[in-house]
């Protein structure tokens, strides 16, 4: 699915169905979250492990401009994101 038709399909679905559903598996973000991912050098933000990291939004008023803000996302370890959304 093009990243024009995925954001179109923001605009009727449930803003949560939408992110993790069609957002999180955009071309867009697979390409940002991978050079964040690469640009931290898989370490997390919060405690400093280094391995297997999520890309995290810290607003989400940023989708799609990920590129010019990407000071507002983070990489962090499972354990740390979950904390972060608990």
């Amino acid at each position: 699915m093009t990243d024009f038709i995925i954001f179109l399909r923001s605009f009727w679905m449930s803003r949560r169905a939408w992110y993790r559903g069609e957002y999180l598996r955009s071309n867009h973000w697979r390409k940002f979250a991978s050079w964040k991912k690469g640009q931290s050098g898989y370490e997390c933000h919060d405690c400093h492990a280094v391995g297997a990291v999520d890309v995290h939004h810290l607003s989400y008023d940023i989708l799609w401009f990920e590129w010019f803000f990407p000071w507002l996302t983070v990489c962090l370890c499972r354990k740390c994101h979950e904390k972060r959304h608990a």
